[in-house]
């Protein structure tokens, strides 16, 4: 089971995204606080970049992942805290050279609880092609301006 966006019009500058938008979406805690986004792509598995751990630790305890909210400090009735049991960077990362092979998965310790809040991405197949000037989705972790204060809430732009 993978879920797919509820997208409702166009969005071309980020705005504030609402629970259950995003249902793979997570945020990478390092010793509680956020570090870098991470997508559910399985009931254990989730992807995210290998340069997060470039300089922090590579012991998976040191880890948590925050699944199904939409404000990183503010936790709901939605979120699911999950440890982290194992970290894989891509073998052919080099801190030198950053951006080549920039991806890492991470095994829970358990798998999450799949609600309508929090649900693995669908992945294409291996050998999918998109055409050229193909419209994306983006979503992140920040705040709608430099001068907005307060949670930093999950965003989306496209």
């Amino acid at each position: 089971m993978c879920g797919k966006p509820k997208v409702i019009g166009k969005v071309y500058g980020g705005h504030d995204a609402v629970a259950g938008q995003w249902p793979w979406k997570a945020s990478l805690l390092y010793q509680g606080w956020h570090l870098c986004g991470a997508v559910l792509i399985d009931s254990y598995w989730l992807l995210s970049t290998a340069h997060c751990f470039l300089n922090t630790s590579q012991a998976p305890q040191d880890y948590q992942v925050l699944l199904g909210n939409t404000q990183l400090y503010q936790q709901t009735q939605y979120t699911q805290k999950m440890p982290v049991n194992k970290i894989i960077p891509h073998p052919d990362f080099e801190k030198f050279y950053a951006f080549g092979s920039d991806i890492a998965m991470l095994k829970l310790l358990l798998p999450v609880n799949i609600t309508p809040y929090v649900i693995p991405a669908c992945l294409p197949p291996a050998d999918m092609q998109m055409p050229t000037h193909t419209s994306c989705w983006i979503t992140g972790w920040g705040r709608l301006s430099e001068k907005s204060e307060g949670e930093w809430e999950r965003l989306e732009g496209k």
